[in-house]
């Protein structure tokens, strides 16, 4: 739409911190960034609009500032696929270009994200991932359940790259702590990012400790970290939530993805596929992400 009408596409994201403290538009890519004298403009003077048919009958209006608040399950993909003209790529089809063009990680979680692959053995497309949310609704799981459902989702992520290494992210810490124990029962490698605060914290759910007080931007570092070590696997095993979708879209291989949302089903779905021996010593010497641009 900014193309079209000869606007300027530009983002405000200020919770839990400001996006600019995670993501930054790489060198060559697109600035989306908001200036502080622009922004109460934004926020206060232009036209809101809610999505959909309301963008759309105001698109070529003398408006000179529009702005929207639009949130899905789904990150605007299933409207997103309702606007497309015959020809066009569907929205998975272009996440990761778009992405990569709009995005890459400010030097601290890039160099995070590095360090944790070189110390883990881990090369980008080498390696298969797990994503488990196992306290969706719930905080009090039993630990035989936890541990079950880990199995399960272990043994579905060695299924999509028999023998390779499995990076584990959960929002569990027994999970985590579990993961790599059954990983060296079965002969296999199962690695985990050690988080700092432990478990990662929710973007959409922090606890910002009030105006006065907020959290230092660091302590979501490791929420990115983890996605994009999740991204760079290329193969993703994911259950509840859309964070896991996410990174299989960030990663850009849709071929190379396994979704089991019921977990009755989890347990006996998939066979565990390891490796013998020792991890790999393996370090990716090319560069994981686009310069960003100067600040």
């Amino acid at each position: 739409f900014a193309a079209a009408t000869k606007r300027l596409l530009l983002i405000q994201w200020e919770r839990p911190c400001k996006l600019e403290e995670f993501l930054l538009p790489p060198k060559g890519g697109l600035d989306w960034r908001v200036p502080d004298w622009l922004s109460h403009m934004i926020l206060y003077d232009g036209m809101e609009l809610g999505a959909g048919s309301k963008i759309r009958r105001n698109e070529n209006t003398g408006v000179r500032t529009m702005r929207t608040y639009y949130q899905s399950h789904d990150g605007g993909e299933t409207w997103y696929n309702e606007q497309l003209q015959p020809g066009e790529a569907a929205y998975a089809e272009i996440y990761h270009a778009v992405w990569e063009t709009i995005f890459t990680p400010v030097p601290a979680i890039a160099s995070a994200v590095k360090r944790a692959m070189d110390e883990k053995g881990l090369v980008p497309n080498e390696y298969a991932a797990a994503h488990l949310r196992v306290l969706y609704t719930s905080e009090n799981r039993k630990e035989g359940v936890l541990k079950k459902w880990t199995r399960g989702g272990i043994n579905c992520a060695s299924s999509l790259r028999p023998g390779k290494p499995i990076f584990l992210a959960s929002d569990s810490g027994l999970v985590r702590e579990y993961g790599p124990i059954y990983g060296r029962e079965r002969s296999g490698v199962v690695v985990i990012h050690e988080n700092n605060p432990n478990p990662p914290l929710h973007l959409d759910r922090a606890d910002v400790n009030g105006t006065d007080h907020p959290r230092p931007a660091s302590d979501f570092y490791d929420t990115f970290t983890d996605l994009y070590l999740l991204a760079l696997s290329g193969c993703i095993f994911f259950s509840k939530g859309g964070y896991g979708l996410w990174a299989i879209y960030i990663g850009g291989n849709l071929t190379c993805g396994y979704r089991l949302k019921g977990w009755n089903k989890l347990t006996n779905a998939c066979d565990f596929m390891g490796q013998s021996g020792e991890p790999r010593a393996d370090v990716f010497n090319g560069p994981l992400f686009l310069e960003p641009i100067d600040v």
